[in-house]
């Protein structure tokens, strides 16, 4: 008799192609079970067969009756399976079942799934996602049932079909064991972790807690947490409360050392709400100090507990994390700041700082670590480094040191061809700014770097510096028209602008400026494949005027075409000329268009206002769109600007971006152009808007500025809080942080920069200053 494991699977609606793919991986497994008498029967809501009563009561009745029940859950958790059901959706009610069944009997198997999210949703999770999130919380709590994470369809298919058959061998083989480890446990503090009292406390802290346990007494009489609220009857005060308690949860967790922990982003934005009324001990201190440093997505404010601190304190308290802490947003965070505001190595802690805690630093923390003794070591603390041997520093030691060499200057230092990984990223930044004051050898070196931003920007700007070919260097050849004429007859398909057409065109323009302007002027024919790239060629080295090329483009090139004629009939007489013009009767339209199109382009390399109005014709035309937006953009006027908000909105790429560089330098009424450009779905146009009023200063900006604070693009309301920062005083934004709070919804981000902004304290408040403008300089850009 055939064995057979019943495996039952629940899952929310937002995991359908990996329950899909379950129910392949099973016929799969089945037949890889085949030879060992095995098989795997999945159930899942599509196998219930119609019936009389609740439909979740049907499909329950399969919970009831596997062996094995897998639950996997994403970012939804699922609705209630009744109006008057006590679950919140019917994978709770289908797991719930499973372990009442589990605790009774050995049946069924449990085992849950977790599909990873991405931690910025997390962070900022809505209600469908806090309920998941619960749900894994109360797993790690209970550890009774164990779980595994799922990166994507393909990673859940191979750990489902890898558990599954190790299952049912375990079960063939009289085992029941679950091939998995159990879920990670929390981390847990480091044993040398401060924990004594910093005197930061709060006034009246004692005396808050005292009532806050006078408050929480009902539910000690009771065991009822309803006591609490029916006492209070207020309900911001029971939100307070509830806080309240929350904070002071983490701080004893994490005073007890077993956990490092966090205030969440929720709770800690709703502290805040009431963050006048918070008196915090040393311990929550603590953990709110952490907890800001470790914000890795700007949604945690917290800064208004903190602003007393004074610049040693702070500076004493990133160290302490650096050295102590476990959590690596947090030691990563206090690095950059103490780089950021210059602080050295104290000393006192140099030996212990580089032989102890910075060879031990988790892989997470490296790079800010590095970047910090790369902008912040002395010569004593290469040293000290260099007794450091067999860690991740030891290969750096010697770049480190002929970094200081070189008194950290750019230009003594790039020539001697340093190793580029270790360039940290605050370094690669400022060589990329300082690239047009570099020197030739070190231009050269870097351009030779496998490091592709800066060889490329390096390899460009010794290019800017190079002196242009002579035009006339090249003696004149004799014309070898007839050549041409029947290579132009035969290209046909190519006529429509191939890739292969645009290469040819890019080997005829590379060679042809080789030559000289009087072999050039030779090669100057309306029948010839040359003509058209010799025409570009003397008009971008000036040997046609700009007033001709106009001419000529708004004429058809008639000139040319004539000049050519008269050519034909000098040299193989009236007849035959006839003939050739017959032959190429049909081609002299697209001869026209080619001969404009690479006109046009020679114009937008030094483009006038005098180009624009012939540029203006030539913007529908695909061929010649990006050098007409070219030279409108940087020589048009504001009656230009509608044409160009309409290829931005419908073009991509290049065009897109150069229709945006015009918007931007010639809209006259320039919040009107940014309220239409800021509700586009595209980023690059929202981050036009922007640009166009960051320098107005006018009550209507602010105003406009103030509604982008609610705006759902996240990039967008952080733009706005930058620019508020250089328009109000500190005391308008406390009013606005004050409004913004009190609005029914509201952003995180916007109230973690404004926290950030009004009461940080040094050194913190200069990483925040560097860190937004930073932001803001990408956005402008």
């Amino acid at each position: 008799m055939r064995n057979v494991l019943t495996v039952f699977i629940a899952s929310p609606s937002d995991l359908a192609p990996e329950r899909q793919r379950a129910f392949d991986v099973v016929a799969d497994v089945n037949d890889v079970l085949r030879p060992t008498n095995w098989a795997i029967e999945l159930l899942g809501w599509e196998d219930t067969l119609p019936g009389y009563g609740r439909p979740q009561a049907l499909i329950n009745r399969d919970v009831e009756r596997c062996d094995l029940f897998i639950g996997a859950v994403w970012r939804r958790w699922g609705t209630a399976p009744a109006t008057d059901s006590l679950f919140s959706s019917g994978l709770e009610e289908e797991f719930s079942i499973a372990v009442k069944r589990r605790d009774r009997t050995p049946s069924p198997e449990i085992w849950v799934f977790f599909k990873k999210v991405d931690l910025a949703q997390i962070a900022d999770a809505g209600a469908q996602l806090q309920r998941v999130i619960a749900f894994r919380e109360s797993l790690v709590a209970s550890k009774t049932v164990l779980f595994k994470e799922f990166e994507d369809v393909a990673a859940w298919e191979k750990m489902l079909r890898t558990y599954l058959i190790r299952h049912v061998l375990d079960l063939s083989s009289g085992s029941t064991r679950w091939p998995q480890g159990p879920s990670e446990p929390a981390s847990v503090v480091g044993s040398n972790a401060p924990c004594e009292p910093s005197g930061t406390a709060t006034p009246g802290a004692g005396d808050q807690l005292a009532k806050l346990a006078h408050s929480l007494a009902p539910a000690f009489a009771s065991g009822d947490l309803d006591e609490v609220a029916k006492s209070i009857d207020d309900p911001d005060e029971t939100a307070f409360l509830a806080v309240r308690v929350f904070l002071l949860s983490v701080a004893l967790v994490a005073a007890s050392r077993t956990s490092a922990s966090l205030m969440p982003p929720h709770e800690l934005n709703t502290l805040y709400r009431y963050r006048e009324r918070l008196l915090a001990t040393d311990d929550e201190m603590y953990v709110l100090f952490r907890t800001l440093l470790a914000d890795e997505f700007d949604v945690s404010p917290g800064w208004f507990w903190l602003k007393d601190l004074g610049t040693r304190a702070i500076i004493v308290r990133l160290l302490s994390v650096i050295v102590y802490d476990d959590n690596s947003g947090a030691r990563a965070t206090s690095f950059s700041v103490l780089r950021g505001a210059a602080v050295p190595i104290f000393p006192q802690f140099r030996e212990s700082l580089l032989t102890e805690t910075f060879p031990a630093l988790p892989a997470q923390v490296h790079d800010e670590a590095w970047a910090y003794l790369v902008d912040v070591a002395t010569a004593e603390d290469v040293k000290t480094l260099g007794r450091a041997s067999g860690t991740w520093l030891e290969s750096r030691v010697g770049w480190l040191q002929a970094w200081l060499d070189a008194g950290r200057d750019l230009d003594q230092f790039l020539p001697k061809s340093p190793d580029p990984q270790f360039l940290s990223n605050p370094l690669k930044q400022l060589i990329a700014e300082s690239i047009p004051k570099l020197s030739d050898p070190s231009l050269g070196a870097l351009s030779s770097m496998p490091v592709t931003d800066l060889s490329e920007k390096a390899a460009a700007e010794m290019e800017r510096k190079r002196p242009g070919p002579a035009s006339g260097a090249a003696g004149p050849r004799r014309r070898r028209r007839r050549a041409n004429w029947p290579s132009l007859l035969s290209v046909g398909p190519l006529f429509g602008g191939s890739p292969e057409a645009r290469d040819a065109d890019d080997e005829r323009y590379e060679r042809l400026g080789r030559q000289s302007s009087d072999e050039l002027k030779l090669a100057l024919d309306w029948y010839s494949l040359d003509g058209r790239i010799s025409y570009q060629l003397l008009t971008e080295r000036g040997e046609i005027s700009r007033e001709v090329v106009r001419a000529d483009i708004n004429h058809g090139f008639q000139r040319i075409r004539e000049s050519s004629d008269e050519h034909l009939e000098s040299v193989f007489g009236p007849a035959a000329a006839a003939k050739i013009r017959q032959d190429f009767a049909e081609l002299h339209d697209f001869i026209a268009k080619q001969s404009i199109e690479k006109a046009i382009a020679a114009l937008a390399l030094d483009s006038t206002r005098d180009d624009v109005a012939v540029a203006r014709q030539l913007l529908t035309n695909d061929r010649t769109r990006s050098a007409a937006l070219e030279i409108i953009a940087a020589n048009g006027d504001a009656s230009d600007v509608q044409r160009l908000l309409e290829i931005a909105r419908t073009s991509f790429g290049d065009d897109r971006i150069t229709a945006l560089k015009g918007i931007r330098r010639l809209a006259s009424d320039r919040l009107a152009t940014a309220k239409v450009l800021i509700a586009a779905e595209t980023r690059d146009m929202r981050r036009a808007a922007l640009a166009l009023v960051r320098d107005v200063d006018d009550a209507e900006v602010v105003r406009f500025l103030k509604e982008l604070l609610s705006h759902d693009d996240e990039e967008a309301r952080l733009t706005a809080v930058a620019l508020l920062r250089m328009r109000l005083e500190n005391a308008q934004l406390l009013e606005l942080l004050r409004d913004y709070i009190g609005k029914g919804t509201y952003y995180y981000n916007v109230v973690t920069w404004l926290d950030r902004l009004l009461y940080a304290p040094e050194p913190m408040s200069g990483y925040y200053a560097t860190k937004l403008d930073g932001e803001l300089k990408e956005v402008m850009s």
